[in-house]
């Protein structure tokens, strides 16, 4: 067939470059239809999320057992596709040698997606080039073939990497699924290329006699010279993106990752100049711009205004801060949200994703003390800041500098001027679910608190169908219970929880109530795994229950929430099993922690897929 729409019977001029053939293009095509098959997926899934809700909030009786029940394909693909590992039952714990990083497994849905688009750009790479052509015609084709399918895959490469990547809402797939695309999708370039660079040494070596008058002629050529720019360049990401040395220096790896990326792209640009390929390297600038655009533009819009973006810091136990951002300009927050951070006088221009635990504004956002500028603007009506919380624990890097000088600061506390750029994530509702299950490991306690907060608030607004929520937390000393404290008093005293357990104790006694108002069941377990004798999987016994009435609870004296404190580290089989038992209408399990229990919980999920219930697995996750 050919790679470009050059004539057989014509020899080839070195200086001239036939348009290539539509052909080479065809996996772009291929893989085009396949988003578009995902996006119809995810189109249609949403569509029964609203439905289901709209029917729950339509029932007189809000009965939702039929919302329970699961079917047998959906069940299927959960348990072997979506949510499986794509070998056994790891995927977030990270394979560590010594003390280097060595990543984590993907899904089988992320492998398979990852072996069609090799397979695509494969199968191409073999059926464009004609095979039966002279031996000087084949190592063209076959330069030519490797040198257009590493350009034509860069705009693919560019937009899997961007915050802002149109397909995570369209195909409701994460971030981090996206950033492993990126990642195979680099090393698939790089390969391309170094196959390209060695198809046109072998011919010119040959033809000159010698690698002396080769190297010569490359690096006195232009047209040589900006190739080798770009491949020099990507071969280095190559070098510097290995696991070990990415996550050991990752803010350095980071801004020479963007360094090289540039230098490659400028010399493709004029490696391919009069070329037809150039279009792509045209639309990877473009999509490139495009995202650094909109992150600049979001920056300028969330942070000025008529007042400043600043961040106050608070050091907790257990080496933590809680970081409190009252934003410029109001922020419409949604359970699940996460937004990057910005504290110039820590990293310069760095940021870092957080997830955002608590969102208040003015009027009831909770803080000891207020300026007096903010009580001046709250009596004479002036703008009210919306302030966003979350919780950092020292790593390297930034977290390490930002609690060193929270450490140093006066009264373990201080102010700084900051930027905040947002919001991502929240691709899934849990609105239409009727039982949650909240499991947090550590740190990971800001995701879940979001979702408490939105689903507590939403208790008599018929908004939504979720009547029953337990929280699993896991955590290593019972002072880590500070790190959420204001915000579990704000919720464990609101009144329409109060209102709830009210009612649900008039109608135990069978009195009568004047008041329309959904069922709702709040329940809060506590882990201290530091003295779990339990196996390392976290399926071992916990033991020494000590259940705190409401006058001792560890937050509130007021509390009208069950808060069990147990020693050990929890049984994820059985804590599930109590919730099925209990389940009302379809039941969502939500988990943020450690790689180790994400991959417990995964697995005692899948083990319930196919009983008949309907149990679905949201994990999150940020992996680099």
């Amino acid at each position: 067939m050919g790679v470009d729409y050059h004539d057989p019977g014509q020899p080839r001029l070195r200086d001239v470059h036939p348009p290539m053939r539509l052909a080479l293009a065809t996996p772009i095509f291929i893989f085009a239809g396949g988003v578009f098959v995902l996006f119809v997926g995810n189109m249609y899934i949403q569509l029964q999320h609203r439905r289901r809700l709209r029917r729950i909030l339509e029932s007189e009786d809000d009965e939702q057992d039929q919302h329970a029940r699961s079917g047998a394909l959906s069940a299927m693909l959960n348990k072997h596709v979506f949510y499986a590992p794509l070998l056994s039952t790891r995927h977030s714990r990270e394979f560590r040698i010594g003390c280097c990083h060595m990543g984590i497994i993907p899904l089988r849905f992320e492998a398979i997606l990852l072996v069609v688009y090799m397979a695509l750009n494969g199968i191409f790479f073999v059926a464009t080039v004609d095979w039966w052509a002279h031996w000087e015609e084949v190592m063209y084709q076959l330069q030519y073939t490797t040198g257009t399918l590493a350009v034509l895959n860069l705009p693919g490469l560019i937009l899997a990497a961007g915050r802002n990547n149109p397909l995570i809402p369209l195909l409701g797939i994460k971030f981090d699924t996206f950033n492993l695309i990126h990642r195979w999708a680099g090393r698939l370039i790089v390969g391309a290329s170094i196959l390209h660079v060695v198809l046109a040494i072998i011919p010119r070596q040959r033809e000159l006699g010698s690698l002396s008058a080769m190297a010569y002629v490359v690096w006195t050529t232009p047209f040589f010279i900006y190739g080798m720019t770009a491949f020099i360049a990507f071969a280095a990401i190559l070098i510097q993106s290995i696991s070990p040395i990415r996550h050991a220096f990752y803010e350095a790896f980071l801004h020479l990752h963007i360094l090289l990326a540039i230098a490659a792209l400028v010399g493709l640009w004029y490696h391919l100049r009069g070329m037809s390929q150039q279009t792509a390297i045209l639309v990877t600038l473009i999509l490139w711009g495009f995202d650094r655009a909109a992150r600049l533009g979001i920056i300028i819009w969330r942070n000025v205004g008529k007042q400043r973006t600043t961040a106050t810091v608070e050091l907790l136990p257990g080496d933590v801060a809680r970081v409190s951002v009252a934003l410029a300009r109001p922020w419409t927050f949604k359970a699940g949200q996460y937004m990057y951070l910005y504290l110039p006088s820590l990293g310069l221009w760095t940021s870092h994703p957080f997830s955002v635990a608590w969102t208040a504004s003015d009027h009831n956002v909770l803080t000891e003390k207020r300026s007096s500028n903010d009580s001046i603007n709250r009596l004479l009506g002036g703008p009210q800041q919306t302030t966003m919380s979350f919780l950092i624990k020292r790593r390297d890097g930034f977290t390490g500098k930002l609690l060193s000088k929270v450490h140093k600061s006066c009264d373990g506390k201080f102010q700084a001027t900051a930027l905040a750029e947002g919001p991502f994530g929240s691709l899934h509702s849990l609105a239409s679910y009727g039982t949650v299950l909240l499991v947090a490991g550590g740190i990971g306690i800001t995701h879940p608190m979001s979702y408490l907060h939105e689903f507590v608030n939403g208790i008599t607004s018929q908004t939504q169908a979720v009547r029953r929520v337990t929280l699993v937390w896991v955590i290593r000393s019972l002072d880590h219970l500070t790190w959420i404290q204001p915000w579990m008093t704000s919720l464990l005293t609101h009144p329409a929880l109060q209102m709830a357990a009210t009612l649900q104790s008039e109608t135990k006694t069978k009195r009568e109530s004047y008041f329309q108002f959904p069922d709702f069941y709040l329940s809060v377990q506590i882990y201290l795994s530091s003295a779990a004798r339990s196996s390392s999987s976290g399926f071992g016994d916990t033991s020494s229950p000590e259940d705190f009435l409401p006058e001792e609870s560890p937050w509130t004296a007021t509390a009208a929430v069950p808060v069990h404190i147990c020693h050990g580290k929890p049984c994820f089989g059985e804590i599930v099993e109590v919730e099925m038992a209990q389940q009302v209408g379809a039941m969502a399990v939500s988990i943020c922690g450690p790689g180790g229990m994400g991959d417990d919980v995964r697995e005692t999920v899948r083990r319930v897929q196919g009983r008949g219930l309907r149990v679905d697995l949201f994990e999150e996750s940020f992996s680099w």
